[in-house]
């Protein structure tokens, strides 16, 4: 039995409910930090401080753990900070399949994303070739590919909702690429059962919410949330690509290029092997 977790990403959105479920189900958990000022939620908890790139603190923090789960991923990049695909997907992941073979731990449970492919966009291959590593580690693995997530602290749901309190919702196109929202809530029960459900060993999940919506329907469904009015207003792709290209760069703006490409796509799974396996409850998005 797998008793005490590495974590990794554990202050973030998803994060802090894998904690939550973690801890809820009495694992020890190491939760690794940029910070030690980062608050503890239970005895059962120890923060300590490191970096996925950094492998030399990484060796020391996972001492004593024997199951790691790591969530680090960026949606974007900030290169003049160092802030890569290769180096947060890839060269994480291969530090962290290091550190484990060197401290005996045996299990990995890892975050990719629905979408994951050898040919994509940058942020689609890097996730894919950190899930390659990861399959010939020999390391006894869970990967995840969730499609977009949803809860209370999110970035995706609460920027909408907060765009349309000026009562406009701009969206691509024609605005009928598909999504399936999945609960952060049902995620993090996710990881937390295949932690040691023999089950889920050396397998690839997707986990989908059980509504299939289009992206204007889900503006819809935003909207009577907040119970708002909204106007929708469509805009060319090839113009917002154009934007993207200008202006990508900047982190004020809001999408790249390359999120523009994946949003397009119909980003919908078959969830039913997961929720069978871990006998996770679905939530509904609306």
């Amino acid at each position: 039995m797998y008793r005490k977790v590495f974590l990794t990403g554990g202050t973030g959105f998803v994060g802090t409910e894998v904690l939550k479920e973690l801890v809820k189900n009495k694992y020890k958990v190491k939760v690794l930090t940029h910070s030690q000022k980062h608050k503890v939620s239970s005895k059962a908890v120890e923060i300590v401080n490191g970096s996925v790139t950094d492998i030399d603190s990484l060796a020391n923090s996972v001492k004593g753990c024997d199951a790691i789960i790591n969530l680090v991923g960026i949606i974007r990049e900030v290169p003049w900070k160092g802030v890569t695909f290769q180096k947060l997907h890839v060269e994480a992941t291969r530090n962290m399949i290091k550190v484990a073979k060197e401290n005996k731990v045996r299990r990995l449970i890892h975050m990719s994303a629905n979408g994951a492919k050898p040919h994509g966009t940058k942020y689609q291959t890097t996730k894919y070739r950190a899930e390659q590593l990861i399959k010939n580690s020999g390391l006894e693995y869970t990967i995840f590919r969730p499609s977009i997530i949803f809860g209370e602290h999110d970035n995706f749901i609460n920027k909408l909702s907060r765009q349309m309190r000026f009562g406009i919702a701009p969206y691509i196109g024609n605005g009928n690429y598909h999504l399936q929202p999945v609960s952060v809530r049902a995620v993090a029960k996710a990881f937390a059962k295949s932690i040691n459900n023999k089950k889920a060993f050396n397998k690839i999940y997707h986990l989908g919410g059980p509504d299939v919506c289009t992206y204007k329907e889900l503006l819809g469904m935003v909207a009577n949330a907040i119970n708002k009015k909204i106007i929708e207003i469509p805009v060319p792709v090839w113009f917002v690509r154009v934007c993207a290209v200008l202006f990508g760069w900047m982190p004020q703006f809001p999408i790249t290029n390359d999120q523009i490409t994946m949003l397009l796509e119909d980003n919908v799974c078959d969830s039913s092997e997961a929720t069978q396996d871990l006998k996770i409850k679905p939530i509904g998005f609306r």
